[in-house]
């Protein structure tokens, strides 16, 4: 049994200040639920694959009635017994204005009006954090940044800049989120009564603090383009019915992700098989030879 390591140069869509609880990429057409990091969606109702912002950036269409359940990963915090502290990031657009979108819901039983929308005027908010007076346009991608501090800031960012500084809110109260449970989900895109009109949507990412404003620029717009040095010194060994993958440390990296494929010159490796905050990972020996890529976020 042989295995042959290969490293490819990496730029990846996204360069995180933090590292995310759970991110969710919409680029598998045949899973659009599967998360990148964390758990995956559920669905209620139905959705269909898109273009996302590029080419190589695939994404989701979800309209009226149908909705996304996330079970977020995030223990209570901020001096609460729910999460009071989180950053919610969406990469969306619409395809129509003059209606209401809604964008979060942290009702879990989906029985009331969602909590963050766009409203017919093409402002961000609801009536508890007022409205922005900036807006967007429709048929445009944007990445909107929710960053929740409860009882001290809930701000609204879009592309990296501060679009709205909504008033605050109270822990524990309607904006705080049940620790993590898949039975008391976070919902995205629902509403109680049909407002819930189509949103494409092609990244959701949660972080479980509230981002400052210099993470948040960081973050960019959509299709923000950051490259990061390649890992480097990757080495592997065998112990027993383990493969042992290690490389260097590389500098602004929150994540690693490992392709796995029996056909090095293959042009599409398809999605990693594990991603990992480490700089190393242990797999079973494979059956067959193996040629691994690791590439660098």
């Amino acid at each position: 049994m042989r295995i042959f390591l290969f490293i490819l140069c990496v730029i990846p869509l996204f360069l995180y200040s933090q590292t995310p609880v759970g991110r969710w990429d919409f680029d598998n057409p045949d899973n659009l639920l599967q998360a990148t990091i964390g758990n995956n969606l559920s669905l209620v109702g139905s959705h269909v694959p898109i273009t996302g912002p590029s080419l190589s950036n695939g994404a989701a269409s979800i309209g009226i009635g149908s909705y996304y359940k996330c079970n977020h990963g995030m223990a209570a915090n901020g001096g609460g017994s729910k999460v009071n502290e989180y950053t919610v990031v969406i990469d969306f657009k619409i395809p129509q204005d003059n209606l209401w979108h809604s964008l979060m819901q942290t009702n879990y039983q989906n029985t009331d009006d969602g909590d963050i929308w766009i409203a017919t005027d093409r402002s961000i908010g609801v009536f508890a954090t007022g409205y922005s007076f900036n807006t967007i346009n429709p048929n445009t991608w944007y990445r909107l940044v929710i960053a929740v501090d409860l009882g001290s800031t809930f701000k609204y960012y879009i592309n990296g800049s501060l679009f709205y500084e909504g008033s605050n809110q109270m822990v524990d109260g309607r904006f705080s989120l049940y620790p993590s449970d898949p039975l008391k989900p976070l919902l995205f895109f629902a509403d109680y009564n049909g407002q819930d009109n189509t949103v494409m949507v092609s990244m959701i990412s949660i972080y479980s603090s509230c981002l400052t404003a210099s993470q948040v620029s960081a973050l960019g717009g959509v299709g923000s383009i950051i490259t990061l040095s390649t890992p480097t010194n990757l080495t592997v060994s065998k112990a027993g019915n383990q493969v042992h993958l290690q490389w260097d440390q590389v500098s602004g990296a929150t994540l690693y992700h490992i392709y796995e494929t029996d056909i090095p010159t293959a042009v599409n490796w398809g999605m990693p098989v594990v991603n990992t905050y480490n700089k190393y990972y242990n797999f079973n020996v494979p059956l067959q030879k193996a040629f691994y890529r690791v590439t660098a976020e």
